[in-house]
């Protein structure tokens, strides 16, 4: 075993080393093109869209994202272009598309600079925008913060960076992330589902039917949740703390943890700890899994 760990190390070194020297080779023999890319020049542009917009997608590339609600009404967008990376803008029937393109290839290096594009792209978003919001971040943060906004459904994914969602009310609420914390705060959705690779979920000051997470590494918390469904949770590596207030009784909680504590607490008085948790005999489940880390569950009955 100690053997195939070294040849595997050792593959994964020499592995860096040809990217290294494939891309210092790449530099050496074109330094001006590989300049310019770092010092890319952007102009600033807008688009205001007279037409009602009913659904909205974002796609970019290399830039965090801010949404705010629309004051006059129209879809709004103030955003950077370059040579390199560029945005493409139309709108169908109601539906509105901006998509961040890039016209060079992997082999110039270019991957490598997304943290040097430094500008934002602000979305002025209106309320007639009730049917789809997809909004998709390769590498960025993105801050929604539209007051309470409603919509059918609306959907983030990122590769590489934090989110906060605030204010969403929707009949399915999907956010995804591959590295970034992820915090929503405000929401009032159907069915939730959240997953991350790597990053810390908080949720506070919300209300669900159906909450899902999925969590490779990284903590959840709950904070102040109204549920009127089910949850059910599973995590790699972290703590997971909820504190839920419950529509009705007619609950049951099941915790398993591989490594760690779980502690349940119900309308003051404690239920279980220290095992997995299996708790109540209701028709609607709170199910949490968890590798290695502590699982706190804080229960309240509105009837109480």
């Amino acid at each position: 075993m100690k053997k195939f760990f070294v040849f595997i190390l050792v593959a994964a070194f020499i592995a860096g080393a040809v990217c290294l020297s494939i891309g210092g080779a790449a530099i050496a023999k074109e330094p001006d093109k590989y300049l310019d890319m770092v010092s890319e020049k952007y102009t600033a542009k807008t688009i205001v869209e007279e037409s009602e917009v009913t659904s909205f997608t974002l796609n970019t590339l290399a830039h965090s994202v801010k949404i705010v609600k629309s004051l006059d009404g129209k879809l709004k967008i103030d955003y950077y272009d370059g040579e390199k990376t560029y945005f493409e803008y139309r709108m169908t029937e109601g539906a509105a598309v901006l998509e961040q393109k890039e016209n060079i290839t992997v082999d110039n290096f270019y991957l490598f600079n997304f943290g040097n594009v430094k500008h934002d792209t602000v979305v002025y978003l209106p309320e007639s925008v009730n049917k789809v919001i997809d909004l998709t971040v390769m590498s960025g943060d993105l801050d929604f913060d539209c007051g309470d906004f409603m919509v059918e459904t609306f959907k983030v994914s990122m590769a590489s960076g934090d989110m906060s969602i605030k204010g969403v009310e929707a009949a399915s609420l999907k956010a995804k992330t591959f590295s970034g914390d992820i915090t929503l705060s405000g929401i009032k959705a159907q069915s939730a589902a959240v997953e991350t690779g790597s990053g810390d979920v908080t949720v506070s000051d919300s209300e669900f039917v159906d909450f899902n997470s999925a969590h490779n590494s990284g903590s959840l918390e709950m904070e102040n949740i109204l549920l009127s469904g089910n949850i059910n949770c599973a995590l790699g590596s972290g703590d997971a703390t909820l504190n839920l207030v419950l529509v009705t009784a007619d609950y049951r909680v099941e915790t398993r943890v591989g490594s760690g504590d779980s502690r349940l607490f119900v309308n003051g008085l404690r239920m279980g700890g220290d095992e997995d948790i299996a708790w109540g005999t209701g028709s609607k489940t709170i199910k949490l899994r968890c590798n290695s880390g502590d699982i706190a569950i804080t229960l309240t009955d509105t009837n109480t």
